[in-house]
C-alpha cells in the first residue's frame, strides 16, 4: 500500500460523506496551518515540503492530508499528499479564527487521524495526538504551554517554546537545488546576469529598506577601496523593490547593481551558487535554513549572529555587525582580496553540512520512534 497518492479538493459540507477511509494506509496524519506559512519564504516552504515528503516516503506506511482554506493557491503545490479545502463561509473577522479552529476540530473528530500536525498553533483536539510544529518566530508563547509534543527546525527556536512530553529538533531539509557548481556553470550565469563580472548575491528577505540602504553604502565603500568591476545583485526585496529603484537613481554605482525580481527557489539557487559570495543579514532568523542552503552550495557567506544562525553555521561563515556599514564593507573586501580565507570558508561549509546531515539522521531516528510510539498506543 505504501506510495498510494490520492487527491481530495472538497468543500467542508461534503467532506464527511465523500471521504473513503478504505483508501487510507495504516497511519493517518492530518496537517493544519500549511496555508498560513509566510507565502514569500520559498526556503521555508521547500524545507517543510521536504519533511512532509520524507515522512510520506519513509516507509512509515502513512497517509498525509493537508487541510487548507478554500483560498489556497495551488500553483506551487507539488506534494505527494492529499489536499482538502475548507469552505469556511463568510464570518466577521473577530470570529474567523474561532470558527476556523472549530471546523478543524470537527474534521479531526470525523477523520480520527493517528496524528495531527499543527503548524505554529495549538489546537488540542480531544483524544488525538497532536504534534505542534514550530517553523517561525512565535511572539505569544503562552498558549503553547498546552502542547505536549513540540517539534522545531532549530534548538534556538525550541528553547523559546514550552513543552512537556516530546520536544525535538528536526534539522530542516536543505534544498537539492543548492549544490556546488563548476567553473563553466558560473561563467555561463555571470555572462547572463552580470556581463561576465563577479558579483555578490545579497538576499534582502524581510530586510527593511534601511538595511538595504546600509548594504548599498557598504558596497560603495568596497568599490572605493577595490576599484574593481564587481557587481551587487539584490534579491528577495518584496515590497521594497520600488523604493530601491528610487534610491538607485542617485546612487554612484547604480550601473553595478542588479535587482533580481521574484524567482522560484531553483532559479535563485542557479544564480546564487554562481556568486562570488552571499550577503544575508536578517533581523531575525530562527531556523538558520537559508544559511544552510547557501553552505550546501559551498558558498562563502557574510551574515550576522542573530537567532539560530550562529549555532547552525558555526565558523563556516563570516560574521559582521548588521548596522555597521564599515564592518560589512570590510567583510566584503576580506572575502574578495583573501583567496585563502574564501577557500577556508568553502571547506568549512562542507564540514558543517556533514555535521548537520549526521544530526538530521539522528533526529529522524528519534522522530521515527515517536511515530512508532503513536502506533503502539493506538
Amino acid at each position: 500500500m505504501a506510495g498510494i497518492i490520492f487527491e481530495l479538493i472538497l468543500p467542508i459540507d461534503s467532506f464527511a460523506s465523500s471521504f473513503n477511509t478504505n483508501q487510507l494506509m495504516l497511519m493517518k496524519i492530518l496537517v493544519c496551518g500549511y496555508d498560513r506559512l509566510l507565502p514569500k519564504d520559498k526556503h521555508l516552504k521547500s524545507a517543510i515540503d521536504g519533511v512532509l515528503s520524507k515522512i510520506f516516503h519513509a516507509g512509515i506506511e502513512n497517509s498525509i492530508i493537508l487541510l487548507v482554506s478554500e483560498k489556497f493557491d495551488e500553483w506551487n503545490y507539488a506534494l505527494p499528499v492529499s489536499l482538502t479545502k475548507v469552505k469556511s463561509g463568510v464570518f466577521p473577522k473577530l470570529f474567523e479564527e474561532t470558527r476556523r479552529k472549530k471546523k478543524i476540530n470537527e474534521y479531526a473528530r470525523e477523520l480520527k487521524p493517528d496524528l495531527l500536525f499543527s503548524i505554529n498553533e495549538v489546537l488540542t483536539p480531544p483524544g488525538i495526538t497532536e504534534l505542534v510544529w514550530i517553523t517561525q518566530e512565535i511572539k505569544k508563547t503562552g498558549v503553547f504551554v498546552k502542547a505536549k509534543n513540540i517539534l522545531s527546525f532549530s534548538d534556538y527556536l525550541l528553547r523559546t517554546i514550552p513543552g512537556t512530553v516530546f520536544k525535538s529538533t528536526l534539522p530542516p531539509q536543505v534544498s537539492s537545488f543548492f549544490r556546488p557548481v563548476d567553473w563553466s556553470h558560473r561563467e555561463s550565469v555571470k555572462e547572463q546576469y552580470s556581463n561576465g563580472k563577479e558579483f555578490f548575491y545579497y538576499s534582502a528577505f524581510n530586510n527593511p529598506i534601511g538595511q538595504v540602504t546600509n548594504v548599498l553604502k557598504a558596497f560603495s565603500i568596497f568599490k572605493k577601496w577595490q576599484k574593481s568591476s564587481v557587481q551587487l545583485m539584490i534579491a528577495d526585496l518584496g515590497s521594497n523593490a520600488d523604493a530601491l529603484r528610487q534610491l538607485l537613481e542617485n546612487y554612484k554605482y547604480r550601473q553595478d547593481v542588479m535587482i533580481m525580481e521574484d524567482c522560484n527557489l531553483e532559479e535563485e539557487a542557479n544564480i546564487a551558487t554562481s556568486a562570488f559570495a552571499v550577503i544575508y543579514l536578517p533581523a531575525i532568523d530562527v531556523t538558520g535554513l537559508r544559511v544552510l542552503n547557501y553552505l550546501q552550495g559551498e558558498l562563502p557567506v557574510i551574515t550576522n549572529r542573530t537567532g539560530a544562525i550562529n549555532e547552525t553555521a558555526g565558523d563556516a561563515v563570516l560574521y559582521c555587525e548588521t548596522n555597521n556599514i564599515e564592518d560589512i564593507a570590510s567583510k566584503m573586501r576580506n572575502i574578495y582580496k583573501d583567496e585563502k580565507l574564501r577557500s577556508q570558508l568553502i571547506d568549512k561549509a562542507g564540514s558543517v553540512m556533514a555535521d548537520r546531515l549526521k544530526e538530521a539522521e539522528d533526529a529522524w531516528n528519534g522522530f521515527r520512534s515517536f511515530f512508532q510510539s503513536i502506533r503502539t498506543d493506538s
